[in-house]
């Protein structure tokens, strides 16, 4: 496997994860795991998926719990 193929499956399979840690309510995971796989240089559809889950689900709850 080549190493692009496995950047793109390690971002894909972090933001998966990303993803059920935020519907589970478990904001602070999600927010480790979006930095890990951002952190490994994902492609850019990847990165732009974990960026928006960031901003919009993180970030957007944080504030409503104050």
């Amino acid at each position: 496997m080549n190493d692009r193929r496995q950047t793109w499956q390690r971002g894909s399979l972090n933001w998966s994860a990303a993803v059920l840690a935020v519907e589970c309510g478990e904001l602070r995971e999600a927010e480790r795991l979006i930095g890990r796989a951002l952190s490994g240089n994902p492609p850019n559809d990847i990165a732009n998926k974990l960026r928006d889950l960031l901003v919009d689900e993180i970030y957007s709850q944080r504030q409503a719990i104050g």
